[in-house]
């Protein structure tokens, strides 16, 4: 079956630029929006963006993107919404530029969907939305590990890495989960020619804080960028309880300012659960 190609970027589309043959592109912002939190928009109104793109239930889809973190992003809302055959190029295109494969620079036109093929997410299971939202799920489960992929400054609380969250920390009872150096990279999942490490260290790593796969995990970052990067990994470990908790950081800590009871913060600053 042959695979259709989308290009995810933060920006426009930029014409006369090398893509894979037959892209589509979407922009990040015509999923999330800042004035709903960078949080993902509903599942009718992404259905709507991917069917406009030709993308139904059924496609089989393969994303790209200069960063990994836009790329799982966009496969992480695919997969929620229903697609089962989803791949990802892990560095882009520069394994496929260094093997010489065919590039073009004129962007395809997208065919619309009559429809997207399912009404509702397939798997809604996965995608934990807002703070309010994780306390049901942390009080449905109380074992349930929550996994930190911020890099270790911002989970220490030195900094919130991010111009628009002026609050540092994390949600009490979050654990480390070594990823990234900061909020635009998952470095420490990477090889240096930004290929996946091992999953079998990556695997190692985690479960020095306890993140394991027999247990309940629920990734985070800043804005569910980097965490569904994570979420991307332990699937490909076989974990079979792995979510995504959307609202991450930006959420908890805007609540926290709300109620400070009802969202705590994490008072250890060793980087140990």
């Amino acid at each position: 079956m042959g695979y259709q190609a989308l290009e995810v970027g933060s920006h426009s589309r930029i014409a006369g630029l090398d893509h894979l043959p037959g892209s589509y592109y979407l922009n990040t912002n015509e999923i999330e929006s800042e004035e709903n939190g960078w949080n993902i928009l509903s599942a009718e109104f992404c259905m709507r963006v991917l069917s406009d793109k030709g993308i139904t239930s059924s496609t089989s889809l393969l994303i790209y993107s200069s960063s990994l973190s836009a790329a799982c992003r966009i496969a992480f809302i695919a997969y929620w919404l229903g697609l089962t055959d989803i791949k990802i190029l892990e560095d882009g295109l520069a394994s496929w530029q260094k093997l010489n494969y065919p590039l073009e620079s004129d962007w395809t036109s997208c065919e619309k969907a009559s429809s997207f093929g399912l009404h509702d997410p397939k798997r809604s299971e996965i995608l934990i939305s807002t703070s309010e939202d994780l306390l049901k799920a942390q009080k449905d489960n109380p074992e349930l590990v929550l996994a930190s992929v911020r890099s270790l400054t911002e989970y220490q609380g030195t900094t919130s890495c991010y111009a628009y969250i002026e609050q540092a920390g994390e949600p009490a009872g979050a654990v480390w989960a070594k990823a990234s150096c900061g909020k635009n990279d998952v470095a420490d999942l990477l090889t240096l020619e930004k290929k996946i490490k091992p999953l079998v260290d990556i695997a190692k790593a985690w479960k020095a804080n306890g993140i394991t796969r027999e247990k309940e995990v629920v990734f985070y970052c800043g804005t569910g960028w980097r965490a569904s990067v994570a979420f991307f990994i332990a699937k490909e470990l076989g974990w079979q309880k792995v979510r995504l908790f959307d609202g991450g950081w930006y959420d908890w800590s805007q609540k926290h300012v709300e109620n400070p009871k009802k969202f705590p913060l994490k008072n250890d600053s060793l980087g140990h659960p």
